[in-house]
C-alpha cells in the first residue's frame, strides 16, 4: 500500500468537503435513552467482557420462509420483493424487550432482479449503505440494469430499520450514539439477516452469490466474512470499518452525563461489531476492498489497517471523498474487472 500521492492531496480534501457535513447524525434522528447510568453501564460492560467462548454472530443453519408480496416487469424479466420474519434473538437477554418494540424492523425484506425461474445464472447481492434503502436507489447506486444487461441475476438486503424496516424513516435508530448496546444487537441482527438472505438465495436454486457491499454495507459484508459466508467473494466499497466517530455518547440524548470511564467502556464494547477484532472465515483472495483516499465518513486509515490485519492484496484507493470521488473510471474498472475474475462475466 504506498502512500498517497501529494498530487492528489488537493483533489482529496476537495471530494471530502461533501463529508464533513455527515460525519455526525443529526440530533432529529435520535431519540432520547431514558437509562440511568448504572443499567446502561451493566448493558455496555456485556459486550466489552464477551468471553469468545461462543460466536458473537450467531447465524441460522436453515433458510428463512419468505413469501413473495410484489412482482414487477424488469426488462426481459421481472423484479420481486420477497419477505421473510427476522429470527434473530438477542446476546444480551436485558435487550430483547427493546429489540422487538419496532414492529416493522421485525420483517426482513430482499428484492430479486431476475430473468426468470432459471436460477443457474450468477447472481451479485448488493447490501447498501446507511439511509440508500429502496429499489430505486439500488438500480442507480449499483448499476443494476447495466448487470442485468449483462447476464446476472441481482439481489438487494435492506439493512435493520431501513425502507419498509422503519416505521418513522428519518428517525433511523439503526446507528445511536446515545444507545451502544441496541445499536450492537442491531448489528447482530443484520449479520443474522443476511445470512437468512443468502440462505434463501441458495434455497431458490442460485448456486453462485457474489457480495458487493457499500459504506454500512461494506461493515456488512466485512462483518459476514468473519462468520462462515456463502458466497463466492465480496466486494466492499468505501467501507465503514470502524463506528467509534459516530457512536461517542451524546450527552443531549442521555439522562446522564458522559465521562471518560462511559467513553471507555464505549469503545471496549464496539470491539464486538469492528471487524479488526475477528479473522475472515472466506479465503481473502476472495475479498476486494475499494477505499477513497478523501472519505471523511469512512476514513480511508482505518480500511488500511483492517487490510493490513487481514492480509488482502486486492485493494484499490480512489482519489476524492466518501460521495464525491473523482476517479470514477478506477472504481468501475475494478468491480467489473472482479466480475470477469470470477466468471460473472
Amino acid at each position: 500500500m504506498s502512500p498517497t500521492d501529494p498530487s492528489r492531496s488537493p483533489l482529496n480534501f476537495v471530494g471530502g468537503l461533501v463529508d464533513r457535513a455527515m460525519v455526525r447524525i443529526p440530533d432529529f434522528m435520535l431519540d432520547e435513552n431514558p437509562l440511568g447510568r448504572d443499567e446502561y453501564m451493566e448493558r455496555l460492560a456485556f459486550y466489552a467482557d464477551w468471553d469468545g467462548s461462543r460466536p458473537f454472530f450467531n447465524t441460522p443453519a436453515t433458510p428463512p420462509e419468505a413469501v413473495v408480496i410484489e412482482s414487477r416487469p424488469f426488462g426481459e424479466g421481472r423484479r420481486d420483493l420477497l419477505r421473510f420474519a427476522s429470527r434473530f434473538t438477542p446476546n444480551n437477554p436485558a435487550m430483547r424487550l427493546d429489540m422487538t418494540r419496532d414492529e416493522n424492523n421485525q420483517s426482513a425484506y430482499l428484492h430479486l432482479w431476475r430473468h426468470g425461474d432459471d436460477t443457474r445464472r450468477p447472481l451479485v447481492l448488493c447490501v447498501h449503505g446507511f439511509g440508500m434503502a429502496g429499489p430505486g436507489r439500488a438500480e442507480r447506486m449499483f448499476k443494476i440494469a447495466k448487470l442485468f444487461e449483462q447476464g446476472m441475476d441481482v439481489a438487494l438486503y435492506h439493512l435493520p430499520h431501513h425502507w419498509r424496516r422503519s416505521a418513522s424513516p428519518p428517525n433511523n435508530p439503526f446507528l445511536r450514539p446515545q444507545d451502544v448496546p441496541f445499536t450492537i444487537e442491531e448489528w447482530v441482527r443484520n449479520v443474522h439477516d443476511l445470512h437468512s438472505s443468502v440462505l434463501l438465495l441458495r434455497e431458490l436454486g442460485y448456486a453462485r452469490v457474489g457480495l458487493i457491499g457499500a459504506s454500512l454495507g461494506g461493515l456488512t459484508a466485512a462483518l459476514y466474512a468473519t462468520t462462515e459466508p456463502l458466497v463466492e467473494f465480496m466486494f466492499l466499497v468505501v467501507p465503514a470499518t470502524n463506528l467509534e466517530s459516530f457512536l461517542a455518547p451524546r450527552a443531549s440524548r442521555m439522562a446522564f452525563a458522559p465521562d471518560g470511564a462511559l467513553a471507555t467502556a464505549t469503545r471496549a464494547a464496539l470491539c464486538r461489531i469492528a471487524p479488526a477484532s475477528y479473522r475472515p472465515r472466506i479465503d481473502v483472495d476472495r475479498i476486494a476492498v475499494v477505499a477513497h483516499e478523501g472519505d471523511r465518513i469512512c476514513p480511508e486509515h482505518y480500511t488500511r489497517d483492517l487490510v493490513a490485519r487481514w492480509d488482502l492484496e486486492h485493494y484499490t484507493r480512489v482519489v476524492g471523498g466518501h460521495w464525491v470521488y473523482l476517479d470514477r473510471k478506477t472504481r468501475g474498472r475494478t468491480w467489473y474487472g472482479w466480475l470477469e475474475r470470477h466468471g460473472f462475466l
